[in-house]
Protein backbone atom coordinates (compact mmCIF):
# COMPACT_ATOMS: atom_id res chain seq x y z
CA UNK A 1 0.00 0.00 0.00
CA UNK A 2 1.34 3.41 -0.98
CA UNK A 3 0.14 6.86 0.12
CA UNK A 4 0.74 9.65 -2.37
CA UNK A 5 0.33 13.43 -2.42
CA UNK A 6 -0.16 15.08 -5.79
CA UNK A 7 -0.80 18.53 -7.20
CA UNK A 8 -2.76 18.84 -10.43
CA UNK A 9 -4.10 21.64 -12.55
CA UNK A 10 -7.78 22.09 -11.70
CA UNK A 11 -9.12 21.32 -15.16
CA UNK A 12 -11.97 19.12 -16.26
CA UNK A 13 -10.98 15.45 -16.51
CA UNK A 14 -7.65 15.72 -14.66
CA UNK A 15 -8.75 13.53 -11.75
CA UNK A 16 -10.29 10.94 -14.08
CA UNK A 17 -7.04 10.73 -16.09
CA UNK A 18 -5.05 10.34 -12.86
CA UNK A 19 -7.19 7.44 -11.66
CA UNK A 20 -7.19 5.83 -15.10
CA UNK A 21 -3.40 5.78 -15.28
CA UNK A 22 -3.18 4.31 -11.78
CA UNK A 23 -5.56 1.47 -12.66
CA UNK A 24 -3.96 0.74 -16.05
CA UNK A 25 -0.55 0.46 -14.38
CA UNK A 26 -1.80 -2.18 -11.94
CA UNK A 27 -2.58 -0.03 -8.90
CA UNK A 28 -5.97 -0.09 -7.19
CA UNK A 29 -6.97 3.28 -5.72
CA UNK A 30 -8.46 2.62 -2.28
CA UNK A 31 -8.78 6.19 -1.01
CA UNK A 32 -8.87 9.55 -2.79
CA UNK A 33 -9.25 12.94 -1.08
CA UNK A 34 -9.24 16.00 -3.30
CA UNK A 35 -9.34 19.69 -2.41
CA UNK A 36 -9.31 22.53 -4.91
CA UNK A 37 -7.73 25.91 -4.21
CA UNK A 38 -7.79 28.41 -7.07
CA UNK A 39 -6.37 26.60 -10.13
CA UNK A 40 -4.76 23.73 -8.18
CA UNK A 41 -6.14 20.39 -7.04
CA UNK A 42 -4.39 18.77 -4.11
CA UNK A 43 -4.96 15.03 -4.06
CA UNK A 44 -4.09 12.52 -1.36
CA UNK A 45 -4.43 9.03 -2.76
CA UNK A 46 -3.80 5.58 -1.34
CA UNK A 47 -3.20 2.75 -3.81
CA UNK A 48 -2.55 -0.97 -3.55
CA UNK A 49 -0.21 -2.58 -6.03
CA UNK A 50 2.46 -5.22 -6.40
CA UNK A 51 4.44 -3.31 -9.01
CA UNK A 52 7.18 -0.83 -8.05
CA UNK A 53 5.54 2.51 -7.25
CA UNK A 54 8.27 4.28 -9.23
CA UNK A 55 6.56 3.09 -12.42
CA UNK A 56 3.34 4.81 -11.38
CA UNK A 57 5.16 8.03 -10.42
CA UNK A 58 6.90 8.21 -13.81
CA UNK A 59 3.64 7.62 -15.67
CA UNK A 60 1.72 10.20 -13.63
CA UNK A 61 4.37 12.85 -14.23
CA UNK A 62 3.84 12.39 -17.98
CA UNK A 63 0.28 13.71 -17.63
CA UNK A 64 0.34 17.41 -18.51
CA UNK A 65 -2.10 18.25 -15.68
CA UNK A 66 0.11 16.70 -12.97
CA UNK A 67 2.50 19.18 -11.37
CA UNK A 68 4.02 17.19 -8.48
CA UNK A 69 3.95 13.64 -7.12
CA UNK A 70 5.22 12.65 -3.68
CA UNK A 71 5.18 9.11 -2.29
CA UNK A 72 4.72 9.28 1.48
CA UNK A 73 4.82 5.56 2.32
Amino acid sequence: MYRMKLELSAVRGALVRLLGVAERRGFEPTSVVCTTIDATMRVEMTVNGRVDVGLLVRQLLKLHDVRTVEVCS
